[in-house]
C-alpha cells in the first residue's frame, strides 16, 4: 500500500480520502479548515495534518481537490519547494483551466514530481459511493502508477490525452450535464403543467433515447424541491465560468450553455447558490421567477424577497466607473508581524465621501428614471449613508433629503449640508428614522434609498469586493480570509456575492462591536436576531438593530462567523491604522482590523483581507481616540 497525502477534506475530497484509507493505503489529510480535517480524522482513524508542508512529507502520492486556479498554483509552490517530494506522483481532481494544469505540469516537473490533472464527474453521490469517472490528462505511465490510487474511488478512469485533456474533458462533460438538468427541468415542469404522473413519466422515458444518470437520480428531489446535495449552483457556475473562457479560446460557440448559465445566475440571485444543480427547475415554476426567493418560515426574511446577483454587481462596475474611485489593495510594511498574518488591506475611507457607501448610493440613484429624479429622494441614516446619497444626488442634480440622528458626528452633517440635502435630524433613542424618512418621502413623492436592505444598493457595495477578488486574481494570489465591518449587511453581502463567483474558498467574517453584534446572534439562533436596546459604542456606524433582510439571506449560509469587538480594540486598530498605513479611520471603519488584533491565533499565517469600510471622524475625538489606541498599540 502508498503514503498518501490528500489535500482538501471538502464535500468531494472527504469521501474520496475516507476510500483509500479503506482501501488501506496511509493517507495523511489536510484542509484549509482544521475543524474538517479533524472531523474526517476521527471518522476514518486516519492521521491529519494542521500544514500542507507537513502532509506532503514522504508521500509518494499526493491528491489534491480544492477550489480553484490559485489554489492548485499556490500547492505547485509548495510541492516544488519541499525537497521530500521529488518523485512523488500529484493526482490534481480539482476542475481549473487547461492553461492552468499545464502550468502547474511544469512546475512539478522541474522538481521532479509527476501530475496529472484528473477531474471527476458524478457529484457528491459518486464520491460518496466510489463511482466517479476520472477524465485524466498526462503521460500514459504517470496514469498507470496512479491506477491503484483511482481504483479507491473510481468505477472508471480514462486517460483523455496530455497535460490538460483532462480538464478539457471535463469542460465537455459539464456541457452536456447543462444541457440535460436544462432539459429535464423543463420535461418536468411541462409535465406537471399537464397533469402526468412524473414517476411514470421518468420510468418511460429513461429507458429510451433520454437515457441519463441525472434522470433517473435527480427527477425525484427535482419535483419535491430537495435540492440541498450534490454540486452546488456556485460551483457549477464557477464551472462554466471555465467552459465559457476556454470555447472563446478556441472559437467554439456555446450560445444554449451560456444561456444556461445566466440560468443558474438567477438561481443565485434567488439565494441559491449553495443549492444543488438541479434547482434549475426552481426558475420554471410559479412563485420562484429571477426577482424572488422563497424563504423558509424560521430564517426571518419575507417570502417575496428581491436579491441581487453576480450580474448586477458586474451592471454596477460599469454603472459606477464614470464616478466612483477604484480603490488599491494595499500592503504595509510590520503590519504582518503585529498581526500575525499576510494582511491585505482595501481602504474604502479613500472612496468619495470618505467610505464605501458612495458604491451603494451612485448604483441606485444613477438607475433612477427621469420622473424619479425629478421627484427627489430621500434617505436615512448614522452618517456615511447620508453622505453618500447627498454627493451622489449633488453629482446627478437630484433634491435629495437625508434623516440622520442628531448625534451623528458633526463632520457628517456638515458633509450633508455642504453637498445641497435638506437635513432633518432625530433622536435614536426615541425615534424611528424608517417612519420619518417613508413619511418625507409619501410627502415629496419622493424615492426612499435605504441604507443596506436593497438589491441595488448591495450590488453597488459588492463592487469593492468585485475589485479585491481580481486585485488578488492578477497578483497570482487569493484571500483565505476576508473581515468586514458589519451593521446591517449590505457591503459584506455585496462582497459575498461577488466571492460566491470569483473566489468562493475565501473564509468571510463580519466584524461587529460589542453589544451590537447582531450577526453573531443571528448566526447562532439561525434566524434573525436584534440587539439589545441602549448599548452605546464608539462605533456610530454600526449600531443597527438587526441585520438587514437581503443581507441575512445573502450571508445566513456564506459566513465562517462573526467577531465582536471591545472600543478599547477599535481605537488600538485606528493607531495602526495611522501608524502603519498613514491611514485616518473611524471607528467603524476600523472593526474589522480590530477583530484580526483580536483574534491573533484564528487569523495566523494566513492571507486575510481587511476591509477598512470609512474614514469620517470629529477632529477632536479622533485626536483622543488615536492617542488612547497609541498607548496599547503593539510593537514588533
Amino acid at each position: 500500500m502508498s503514503r498518501i497525502a490528500f489535500i482538501g477534506l471538502g464535500t468531494m475530497g472527504a469521501p474520496m480520502a475516507a476510500h483509500l484509507v479503506g482501501a488501506g493505503h496511509e493517507v495523511t489529510g489536510h484542509n484549509r479548515s482544521a475543524e474538517k480535517a479533524k472531523a474526517w480524522s476521527l471518522k476514518t482513524g486516519a492521521r491529519c495534518a494542521d500544514r500542507v508542508e507537513d502532509a506532503i512529507a514522504e508521500a509518494e502520492f499526493v491528491v489534491s481537490c480544492l477550489g480553484n486556479d490559485q489554489d492548485v498554483a499556490g500547492l505547485a509552490g509548495m510541492l516544488a519547494s519541499a525537497a521530500q517530494s521529488r518523485g512523488a506522483l500529484w493526482i490534481d481532481h480539482t476542475t481549473i483551466s487547461a492553461s492552468g494544469a499545464r502550468n502547474c505540469a511544469q512546475i512539478a516537473g522541474q522538481a521532479g514530481i509527476g501530475f496529472l490533472d484528473a477531474p471527476v464527474s458524478g457529484g457528491q453521490s459518486g464520491a460518496e459511493n466510489g463511482t466517479l469517472t476520472v477524465m485524466a490528462g498526462g503521460n500514459p505511465a504517470d496514469f498507470a502508477r496512479a491506477g491503484p490510487v483511482l481504483a479507491a474511488y473510481a468505477r472508471n478512469a480514462v486517460l483523455m490525452g496530455p497535460v490538460g485533456a483532462g480538464q478539457l474533458a471535463k469542460m465537455a462533460n459539464q456541457i452536456a450535464i447543462a444541457g440535460i438538468v436544462q432539459g429535464l427541468s423543463e420535461a418536468l415542469n411541462f409535465a406537471l403543467a399537464a397533469g402526468l404522473d412524473p414517476e411514470k413519466l421518468i420510468a418511460a422515458i429513461s429507458q429510451g433515447a433520454a437515457q441519463s444518470w441525472q434522470m433517473n437520480n435527480r427527477w425525484k428531489s427535482m419535483v419535491e424541491g430537495r435540492f440541498g446535495f450534490g454540486f452546488a449552483v456556485d460551483w457549477m457556475r464557477k464551472d462554466l465560468g471555465l467552459v465559457r473562457d476556454e470555447a472563446r479560446r478556441i472559437g467554439a460557440p456555446i450560445p444554449v450553455t451560456e444561456q444556461i448559465d445566466q440560468f443558474y445566475a438567477e438561481i443565485q440571485a434567488t439565494g441559491g447558490g449553495r443549492q444543488d444543480s438541479s434547482s434549475l427547475i426552481t426558475r420554471l415554476r410559479p412563485r420562484s421567477t429571477a426577482a424572488i426567493i422563497r424563504a423558509p418560515d424560521s430564517t426571518g426574511h419575507p417570502p417575496a424577497l428581491a436579491l441581487p446577483g453576480f450580474a448586477d454587481i458586474e451592471a454596477a462596475a460599469a454603472r459606477l466607473a464614470p464616478f466612483a474611485i477604484r480603490t488599491p489593495l494595499l500592503r504595509a510594511d510590520g503590519l504582518d508581524k503585529i498581526c500575525g498574518a499576510e494582511i491585505h488591506v482595501k481602504p474604502e475611507n479613500l472612496q468619495r465621501g470618505g467610505a464605501f457607501k458612495f458604491r451603494g448610493a451612485m448604483n441606485r440613484l444613477a438607475a433612477l428614471g427621469t420622473a424619479e429624479r425629478k421627484a427627489g429622494v430621500v434617505a436615512f441614516s448614522s452618517g456615511n449613508h447620508a453622505l453618500a446619497v447627498a454627493k451622489a444626488a449633488q453629482i446627478l442634480g437630484i433634491e435629495a433629503s437625508i434623516v440622520m440622528p442628531a448625534d451623528a458626528p458633526a463632520l457628517k452633517r456638515e458633509g450633508v449640508i455642504a453637498a445641497g440635502a435638506h437635513l432633518r435630524l432625530y433622536d435614536r433613542l426615541s425615534e424611528s428614522r424608517e417612519a420619518i424618512a417613508a413619511d418625507i418621502a409619501r410627502g415629496k413623492g419622493a424615492v426612499l434609498v435605504p441604507p443596506f436592505d436593497d438589491p441595488m444598493i448591495i450590488a453597488g457595495q459588492g463592487t469593492s469586493g468585485l475589485e479585491i477578488a481580481l486585485d488578488l486574481a492578477d497578483r497570482g494570489m487569493w484571500a483565505d480570509d476576508l473581515v468586514c465591518p458589519t451593521s446591517g449587511g449590505g457591503l459584506l453581502s455585496g462582497i459575498a456575492l461577488a466571492f460566491a463567483r470569483l473566489s468562493p474558498q475565501t473564509r468571510l467574517w463580519a466584524a461587529e462591536p460589542e453589544g451590537h453584534d447582531d450577526y453573531r446572534r443571528s448566526l447562532a439562533a439561525g434566524m434573525r436576531v436584534e440587539n439589545p436596546a441602549g448599548i452605546r459604542t464608539i462605533c456610530d456606524g454600526l449600531m443597527v438593530p438587526a441585520p438587514g433582510d437581503r443581507p441575512w439571506a445573502i450571508l445566513r449560509d456564506r459566513l465562517a462567523g462573526a467577531i465582536p469587538v471591545s472600543d478599547a480594540a477599535v481605537k488600538q486598530a485606528m493607531a495602526l491604522a495611522f501608524s502603519r498605513l498613514k491611514l485616518v479611520l473611524e471607528p467603524s471603519g476600523a472593526a474589522a482590523l480590530a477583530a484580526v488584533l483580536t483574534e491573533r491565533e484564528r487569523f495566523a499565517g494566513r492571507r486575510v483581507v481587511v476591509v477598512l469600510s470609512g474614514g469620517n471622524v470629529d477632529h477632536a475625538d479622533y485626536a483622543r481616540w488615536l492617542a488612547e489606541g497609541m498607548l496599547t498599540l503593539p510593537v514588533r
